[in-house]
């Protein structure tokens, strides 16, 4: 599932994909080439918060 956020230099909005982001991936801002990657140290909170989040939406998806 892609998703976008803000580039924290030039504003612009970088797509990524959470799923890749966990695993290591990194994404480039297309206007200022900027990369956004998530820290080792966040991985296991983020993917826990993600599988969290997945879970939810589907039992909201099942109503």
């Amino acid at each position: 599932m892609n998703q976008t956020l803000k580039c924290p230099n030039c504003n612009s909005e970088i797509i990524f994909n959470a799923q890749a982001l966990i695993a290591g991936a990194s994404f480039e801002c297309s206007t200022c080439k900027s990369k956004i990657k998530l820290s080792s140290s966040s991985t296991n909170e983020t993917k826990k918060a993600y599988d969290k989040f997945t879970e939810l939406k589907k039992k909201l998806d099942k109503k």
